[in-house]
């Protein structure tokens, strides 16, 4: 699969004409990595050896919400992909610096504010 999305998305954005079409491998990679994970669940599912319980479904839409809104103010954060072409090293790192923890509180603070308890990662021990 991941061979085959390649070959797909790489020639797709060459025709496309853009500027860097070996961005196709890490989707490519992205996209087969998925694809192993929904097989796997299916998998697990149709025998009965996972059942997922109450609650997974909200849990679900809150890590996505995240997830998006923390790509997204990254994305706008970031600026320019030309910017950092110029930057130093030291510019670079400073951005990055930055960037990186924002990215973080963004993503914990849209998990907050969805309801989402950090006391609800513990699961009791038993033994």
């Amino acid at each position: 699969a991941n061979m085959i999305f390649n070959v797909i998305l790489v020639v797709t954005l060459v025709q496309v004409g853009y500027s860097a079409p070996h961005a196709g491998l890490a989707l490519a990679t992205t996209l087969s990595s998925f694809m192993n994970a929904m097989l796997l669940l299916r998998g697990l599912l149709r025998d009965g050896v996972f059942r997922p319980e109450a609650g997974w479904g909200l849990y679900f839409v809150r890590v996505i919400l995240a997830a998006g809104l923390m790509g997204t103010s990254l994305w706008y954060l970031a600026g320019d992909w030309m910017q950092w072409v110029d930057y130093s090293l030291a510019q670079r790192l400073t951005h990055l610096g930055w960037l990186i923890p924002a990215g973080a509180a963004i993503y914990f603070a849209v998990l907050a504010l969805s309801g989402l308890r950090f006391g609800q990662f513990r699961r009791p021990v038993s033994g």
